[in-house]
């Protein structure tokens, strides 16, 4: 088959009316999350809260932290009458949903009121928006499995999922803010709850198999809990997925925490940060995903995790050029195009493999528990990067950040050959 031929047939299925689906709900996925985190403190701070009490608010974020506490249940709950009509896990995400639409206008609407009653607001929000995060995974995995015997359809799923998703943090992180500048928080809060209603219609409109899983009977309890976890620590090869996983980002995830102070530090300002990083990298990032996801149609999922990490590893190296050249506005521009396609492709890449090692029985509680791993692994390993800095200086940490990817291709080369 010709190049372009293989590109025409790699892009087609994005265009179908499942991806178009799940491009929907990765959008309604992504939206909660500024409104219980950066949204909420500007709001707070708005209305005159000490910011000795804002820092406090990061805590209502802890429901996406632990959500595999609860994501064993998702694999087997039903909703009396609701799943018999529709199937249980469209109808467990049609409740979650209509709760999360709920609790984001009490959030909005409790603005007046006592402060413990956004506290209440703003939890149930990080926790609904958490299940609904995990039901949408599974519902992803489990639809777009059908699609090729290979597969691969994980890599549409993944990808228009992951646009969805970042396009939602970026615009429910500015329109809720221009709201209200222009009206009020209540009205920029319920415009935002409103906004899960395609969502919704996403999720009335999905074909997906009612039962969870063919001939399996839903089992709630102890029992599910353990079947799960076994059958991840049982899977021949688990240690060498867990640090693939774990390491996966980490070159990325090592370097962020610490990008915009390296930016500011070398001479630039934050107007120019928020038009580079918040307009233009969010283009770059969707382009990545995009392509991250034709990579995967058109590649294995073990070159295609190998390529991903030497890309993003290698991206780290461009802001060492960044540093010696110092403020210019063009090397800005392409350093954040190659970091940023380059992670995004990453991603793409990433969220697919997860959804493929997922067993079909239980991919809500797997799903997150693997997602789970990586995003704590990387928050503890990546704690130290200041002190790492303020030894090597800028362009040795650059160096550092990305040889930290090293062992994690060689575990990725182990992961190929044993077809893991």
């Amino acid at each position: 088959m010709a190049i372009g031929d293989k590109l025409v047939s790699a892009i087609q299925p994005y265009l179908s009316w499942l991806a178009i689906q799940f491009l929907i709900l990765g959008f309604v996925s992504g939206l909660p999350l500024s409104l219980t985190a950066t949204t909420l403190t500007t709001m707070l701070w708005d209305q005159g809260v000490d910011i000795k009490v804002l820092s406090l608010f990061s805590m209502v974020a802890v429901p996406y932290s632990i959500k595999f506490i609860w994501s064993f249940a998702i694999d087997s709950i039903s909703i009396p009458w609701l799943s018999r009509s529709i199937g249980r896990e469209k109808a467990l995400l049609l409740l979650v949903q209509c709760l999360l639409m709920i609790s984001i206008i009490l959030l909005g609407c409790a603005i007046t009121a006592d402060l413990n009653l956004i506290v209440y607001a703003a939890i149930c929000t990080a926790f609904f928006s958490a299940t609904q995060d995990m039901v949408i995974d599974a519902l992803r995995v489990r639809c777009f499995a059908a699609i090729d015997k290979e597969d691969s359809g994980q890599a549409i799923g993944a990808a228009v999922n992951t646009f969805g998703y970042r396009l939602a943090m970026y615009i429910s992180s500015t329109a809720s803010l221009l709201i209200a500048h222009y009206y009020n928080w209540r009205v920029a809060y319920i415009s935002m709850a409103v906004l899960i209603v395609p969502g919704i219609i996403a999720t009335l409109t999905l074909k997906v198999a009612k039962n969870q899983v063919a001939g399996q009977k839903s089992r709630v309890g102890l029992g599910n809990v353990l079947d799960s976890i076994k059958a991840i620590v049982s899977k021949s090869g688990t240690i060498y997925i867990a640090l693939l996983i774990i390491g996966f980002k980490l070159s990325d995830a090592y370097l962020g925490h610490l990008f915009n102070i390296f930016l500011l530090d070398i001479g630039y300002t934050k107007v120019e940060l928020a038009t580079v990083i918040k307009i233009w990298g969010l283009g770059c990032t969707m382009l990545g995903i995009f392509l991250g996801g034709i990579v995967l149609r058109m590649l294995s999922y073990y070159n295609a995790i190998i390529i991903a990490i030497i890309i993003q590893m290698s991206s780290n190296l461009i802001f060492i050029w960044q540093y010696y050249v110092g403020h210019n506005m063009p090397v800005l521009y392409t350093s954040i195009l190659i970091d940023n396609v380059c992670g995004g492709i990453g991603t793409a890449i990433f969220v697919a493999y997860i959804g493929h090692i997922c067993s079909k029985q239980y991919i809500a509680s797997h799903y997150a528990i693997w997602t789970s791993l990586s995003s704590f692994a990387r928050t503890i390993i990546s704690a130290n990067a200041g002190y790492v800095q303020s030894i090597l200086g800028w362009p040795k940490f650059f160096a550092f950040s990305a040889a930290l990817s090293i062992p994690i291709l060689y575990v990725a080369f182990i992961v190929r050959r044993k077809g893991l």
